[in-house]
């Protein structure tokens, strides 16, 4: 995990400013069972 600087948020969308680059793959609704340090596979 990533940390990231939020921005401008809604009822429906999060501005992220910081901590995200182009390209980077970004899970917005991972399982419980995600914690820091495991592997995922896409």
């Amino acid at each position: 995990m990533v940390p990231i600087k939020v921005g401008l948020t809604n009822d429906h969308e999060v501005e992220i400013v910081e901590g995200v680059n182009k390209g980077d793959t970004v899970i917005v609704a991972p399982p419980k069972s995600l914690v820091s340090g495991v592997r995922v596979k896409f």
